[in-house]
């Protein structure tokens, strides 16, 4: 046993030399690099977006403690983690957006990378901690703005790992809508701007186009390929406004910001930097190995849900690990009917509040 004991301590110390060296490789790359620390800045006004979110749609009674909730499939037990009323809840969001606020500022500031990196962790665990009380605040937004972050605050070769991510979203976004509910236009929760009739569906059919294939321009060298896309992709996400919120695109304004950081600021000094473009690199082999892992990871979970039968559009089965995007306007008849002491029976709707999770089996059978 005393001979054991140094050798732990020698293992668990060198564990932590090789954490503060990983962890001085991160703050190193964002601070050596103006694109990623104004990203930095983005990502924290992300959390700030998400604090208003949780503000604005009146979410606090839905995780109070005493209140009925849906946990996460894995995380049965997370009425127990509710520990706080509605007063309190609502402070935690108020200083959850005043922190994530301080939090973009220290990014402006190289000296401040460290500090601000830090804070940018403990933002995103609190995030996190909040979203797991309750099943019901599962969004899109937050998973792909979860999956940004931690690319961002993790992963090495940042410019190149991010921005191949955030072309993925748009690619298997994509492929969700290969869909006749989509194409139709008959998925559309509410009326497009300036478009009726058959303008809708050769609206939507062209969204399918910008995400399969023009999206891939992002990482292109030539400015007018770079610019048309991103220009393109903004534009769609404006006209997303008024069907699914504000929220949607404006966390996605958010996380492209990266594109023309990176097109328009290089790195400092010797910092690392791939050109205006990467696909080239990226298709001969001559991007970051970090690149490539996080791309083939978050592309296998896009594969999960073709695992389970039936149709995951409706049921929602396997997309907690993957993209749950807006592909198919999903209707159902969710009831439960409550017995009194009575006698009298009393009809009890079960439909839940989220656009994409309303009819899923998790929200509905509680």
């Amino acid at each position: 046993m005393t001979r054991l004991l140094p050798r732990f301590l020698a293992r668990t110390h060198k564990l932590g030399v090789a954490g503060r060296h990983n962890l001085g490789c991160h703050t190193r790359e964002i601070a050596a690099d103006p694109a990623l620390r104004m990203y930095g800045m983005a990502l924290a006004l992300v959390n700030a977006l998400t604090a208003y979110w949780f503000l604005s749609g009146d979410l606090a009674p839905t995780m109070a403690v005493g209140a009925d909730a849906i946990c996460w499939p894995l995380l049965p037990v997370c009425d127990t983690w509710r520990v706080l009323d509605v007063a309190g809840l609502n402070l935690v969001f108020r200083l959850y957006g005043v922190a994530s606020v301080a939090v973009a500022v220290l990014f402006g500031f190289r000296r401040r990378v460290v500090v601000a990196y830090a804070g940018l962790f403990a933002l995103t665990l609190l995030k996190v901690g909040l979203l797991a009380l309750d099943f019901r605040l599962r969004r899109n937004q937050h998973y792909m703005a979860l999956a940004a972050t931690s690319t961002f605050l993790l992963v090495p070769n940042k410019r190149q790992a991010l921005r191949l991510l955030i072309v993925l979203f748009y690619f298997w976004a994509g492929t969700l809508k290969l869909n006749r509910e989509w194409l139709s236009g008959a998925g559309l929760y509410r009326p497009l701007w300036f478009f009726s009739g058959r303008g809708v569906e050769l609206a939507c059919a062209y969204v399918v186009l910008l995400e399969l294939a023009m999206v891939w321009a992002l990482l292109a060298r030539r400015q007018w390929l770079f610019w048309g896309a991103l220009g393109q992709v903004l534009l769609f996400h404006l006209f997303s406004w008024p069907v699914v919120g504000y929220f949607y695109p404006l966390v996605m304004f958010g996380l492209l910001s990266l594109f023309p950081l990176c097109r328009l600021l290089r790195p400092e000094g010797h910092g690392q930097g791939d050109g205006p473009g990467m696909l080239g690199s990226l298709l001969r082999g001559g991007a970051a190995p970090a690149t490539y892992l996080v791309a083939g990871i978050f592309s296998a979970l896009q594969l999960v849900p073709h695992l389970y039968p039936g149709d995951s559009a409706l049921t929602g089965e396997g997309r907690l690990f993957a993209l749950h995007m807006f592909d198919a306007r999903v209707l159902c008849n969710a009831r439960g009917i409550l017995t009194l002491t009575d006698g009298q029976t009393q009809v009890v709707d079960l439909h839940g509040r989220g656009g994409r999770t309303a009819c899923d089996p998790v929200v509905v059978a509680g």
